[in-house]
């Protein structure tokens, strides 16, 4: 982080997520900023935190609980939601791809909130905290100059 560009000034970004009724506008076109920016709300998906829970029972509770509350229209909503960001979620190159889009130069990457599973014995966190610290590590091993975990 020592490289701050040529002003000396860093500039940080949050969360580029679209909500209801609010959007997040694109940075003007033309050239970058000197400026190193940092995105440092930035969540991975890990499809293997995913395999690991899948069969536990308070898994499947917590999908059914959803269901329940949430109903059908929400639910599918969230489907097709997830179907159309998981990319950005899971996929460095497409992460990064955004990533020089928007003019940011690193990304802080941390676990989902959607993995935090805090029904979890031990034993399961255990693995489940192992295998998202490692897909971190392995995205911010691969692309130093563009992620931190």
């Amino acid at each position: 982080m020592s490289d701050a560009g040529a002003s000396g000034l860093m500039v940080c970004h949050c969360c580029g997520q679209h909500h209801a009724g609010v959007s997040v506008s694109e940075p003007a076109a033309g050239p970058r900023l000197p400026h190193f920016t940092v995105d440092m709300h930035c969540h991975l998906l890990v499809p293997a935190v995913e395999e690991c829970v899948a069969g536990h029972p308070h898994k499947q509770a917590e999908t059914a609980q959803q269901a329940r509350l949430m109903g059908a229209a929400s639910l599918a909503h969230n489907q097709q939601m997830r179907a159309a960001i998981g990319p950005r979620l899971t996929t460095p190159a497409v992460r990064v791809a955004d990533m020089d889009r928007l003019g940011i130069d690193l990304q802080v990457l941390s676990p989902s909130p959607t993995q935090y599973y805090t029904w979890a014995d031990a034993g399961l966190a255990r693995d489940v905290v192992r295998l998202q610290n490692e897909a971190i590590a392995g995205v911010v091993r691969a692309q130093p100059d563009r992620f931190e975990g």
